[in-house]
C-alpha cells in the first residue's frame, strides 16, 4: 500500500506517509495494550485480596469485634503491600507504577522514609504528576513535624463554630493525644472505642484527647458524625488542608502524642500500638 492521505486540522492540511503513520499508530496501540494488560493484572490481584477478606471484615465490624477487624486489616495491608511494591518496581515509568505508589501512600499509609526513596527512583514522567508531587511535598514537610520536634500550630473551628487553634491545647503542661479522622473513614470509626477507653483511663493522669476532623467530602459531615458517635471530647474541624499538610498526613486515622511542653513524642497511623504508646508515657 503506498501513497499519502490528508488529515484536516483547522484550515491546514497535513500530509502523512501512510505506511509510516500506520506503523507508528500500531506501535502506540501495542504499547497501550501491554500497559492495559499489566494494569488489569495488577487490579485483579488487588481485588482478589479484598474479595478474600471483605465478607469477614464486614461481619466482624458489624459484630463490634474491632480487634479482629484490625487483625484482618493488617493481613490485608501486608498482602496489598506486596502487590503494590512489585507493581511499582516493574512499572516505575508508567501509569501502573503511579497507581501503585499512590496506593502505598493513601491506601496503606506508607511512611515518608518508605515512599521518598521510591519516588526518587521513578521516571521523570511520574515525578511530574501533580498529585504525586503534592503528596511527596507534604511528606517532606512532615520532616518539620517529626518526632522530637516542637509542635506547629494550625487553626480550625470547634463544635460551636468558634475559631480554635492547636496551641489552645498543646504546650499547656498536659499530654495531648490528637486524633486526625474523617466521618467516612472506617478505621477511624473502629478506633473510637479504644480512644474513648484511653481517654477515660488516663484523663486523671494528665492526658487530654483532641480530635481533628479532616478530609471531609461534604460540609457538616464531621460535626454530624461527632454528634452521632458521641465523641465527647474537644474536636477541631479543619476544612482546608493546613493541618494535614503541616503534619504530612496522608492516611487516617493518624494519632499524634504531644508532651507537656509541646514536643511531638509519637506518631501512629492506625490505632495498633496506641495503648502501649500511652502506657509508655503515662503508665504507673
Amino acid at each position: 500500500v503506498g501513497g499519502t492521505f490528508q488529515v484536516k486540522e483547522g484550515h491546514d492540511g497535513v500530509l502523512v506517509n501512510e505506511p509510516k503513520f500506520i506503523k507508528n499508530i500500531s506501535n502506540a496501540l501495542f504499547a497501550f495494550y501491554k500497559l492495559l494488560i499489566t494494569f488489569l493484572e495488577f487490579e485483579n490481584a488487588v481485588n482478589s485480596i479484598y474479595s478474600e477478606h471483605e465478607d469477614l471484615l464486614l461481619e466482624k465490624y458489624q459484630e463490634g469485634e474491632f480487634d479482629v477487624v484490625d487483625s484482618i486489616q493488617a493481613v490485608m495491608n501486608t498482602a496489598l503491600g506486596s502487590v503494590y511494591d512489585m507493581a511499582f518496581e516493574s512499572n516505575n515509568d508508567n501509569a501502573v507504577g503511579l497507581v501503585a505508589i499512590m496506593g502505598m501512600i493513601y491506601d496503606l499509609g506508607y511512611e515518608p522514609d518508605q515512599i521518598i526513596p521510591l519516588y526518587e527512583s521513578a521516571s521523570e514522567l511520574l515525578k511530574k504528576d501533580p498529585y504525586l508531587s503534592s503528596a511527596i511535598e507534604a511528606m517532606k514537610a512532615s520532616e518539620n513535624t517529626a518526632v522530637g520536634k516542637p509542635f506547629v500550630d494550625f487553626s480550625g473551628k470547634d463544635a460551636a463554630d468558634k475559631k480554635v487553634s492547636l496551641s489552645d491545647y498543646v504546650g499547656k503542661g498536659s499530654y495531648v493525644l490528637t486524633d486526625f479522622w474523617a466521618s467516612w473513614c472506617v478505621p477511624c470509626m473502629n478506633a473510637l472505642p479504644t480512644l474513648r477507653k484511653i481517654r477515660d483511663d488516663y484523663k486523671d493522669r494528665g492526658l487530654t484527647v483532641v480530635g481533628v476532623n479532616v478530609f471531609e467530602q461534604e460540609k457538616g459531615k464531621g460535626q454530624e458524625c461527632a454528634k452521632d458517635r458521641n465523641m465527647d471530647w474537644d474536636i477541631m474541624f479543619v476544612e482546608d488542608e493546613s493541618a494535614t499538610t503541616v503534619y504530612g498526613i496522608q492516611a487516617i486515622p493518624t494519632l499524634i502524642l504531644f508532651g507537656p511542653d509541646g514536643t511531638i513524642l509519637e506518631k501512629l497511623t492506625g490505632e495498633a500500638g496506641l495503648e502501649e504508646m500511652i502506657q509508655k508515657y503515662l503508665g504507673e
